[in-house]
């Protein structure tokens, strides 16, 4: 039993709580390997990280107070629309072309491409009211994000094409896909609730341009160049895969990791040997998994 009247005790208590909190917080929020190569990861520089995220030859487990702030990136989201709501903006969050009335509201904007290996969810999508003197049809892409103290001053200094461009490169593959030519760039402040607001321009090229760099990812079998030919070069340095891209460290064991496996239309994955996988055995892999890399 726990002595209530021992500092010592209760400071015990207090950690253990601490560190089921943090467990818990893993546990709940870690998804595993994303499933499709993301909008929000295209505009990571090097190819070779994203090709090894993409075919699960290493995911990076966070801490649990790491998905605690990545949850908390999400909920602002509501609380972010509410205040566009407020001053007259129509939202559009939700998918709700051909769904039966009880299924409205329940799934996501998405974009799809490469057969179903590419894609994202957008924020939403906003009409400014008639006060701000433009044109009504113009649709703006809605893009949140959260921040600390340190990176919200240089996105104000910057702006996000500069100083976030992998940003500005997920928001333009949303504009080549949906035939949008703004955004509402819309960043919160974590540590005092200051908004840096930013109408951008967006750049359907460039979207296209990302498009073709994740068709070149999804369909190598072998993994493409590095960024860097040192593993001191900074990017490399704080990567995720660096230990298994320089020193040939620890590779997931999964089908998607497997060199007699590849992706094929539908979102699907194919084996040479045993034809398509089925979704709940490509985790696992088999007694004849190989190595891709």
């Amino acid at each position: 039993m726990i002595d209530l009247e021992s500092p010592g005790s209760l400071k015990l208590l207090a950690e253990t709580i601490h560190a089921d909190i943090d467990l818990w917080s893993i546990d709940k929020f870690n998804d595993g390997p994303r499933s499709h190569l993301g909008a929000s990861q295209i505009g990571k520089p090097c190819p070779r990280h994203l090709w090894y995220n993409f075919r699960w030859i290493t995911h990076k487990v966070f801490s649990g107070r790491m998905y605690r702030l990545f949850q908390r990136g999400h909920r602002e989201e509501a609380y972010i629309n509410e205040f566009l709501e407020g001053i007259g903006c129509i939202v559009t969050l939700f998918d709700d072309d051909n769904l039966h009335e009880k299924d409205k509201g329940k799934r996501q904007i998405r974009i799809n491409d490469h057969e179903g290996h590419f894609g994202g969810s957008i924020d939403g999508k906003l009409q400014l009211p008639e006060r701000y003197a433009i044109k009504q049809d113009v649709i703006f892409l809605s893009e949140f994000k959260t921040k600390s103290t340190s990176k919200f001053a240089k996105l104000q200094l910057n702006g996000v094409q500069l100083e976030e461009h992998e940003h500005f490169c997920q928001m333009s593959v949303y504009a080549h896909k949906l035939g949008l030519q703004y955004a509402l760039y819309l960043s919160v402040n974590k540590n005092n609730d200051d908004l840096h607001v930013e109408i951008v321009k967006l750049d359907p090229y460039l979207g296209q341009e990302m498009l073709d760099k994740a068709g070149r990812i999804i369909w190598s079998q072998t993994p493409p160049n590095k960024i860097s030919a040192s593993p001191t070069f900074f990017e490399c340095k704080w990567c995720d895969s660096n230990e298994t891209c320089w020193n040939n460290g620890p590779v997931l064991r999964n089908c998607r990791s497997c060199e007699s496996c590849k992706p094929i239309a539908n979102a699907q994955w194919e084996c040479a040997r045993y034809g398509i996988i089925p979704k709940e055995f490509i985790r696992n892999g088999c007694v004849q998994w190989e190595s891709l890399v």
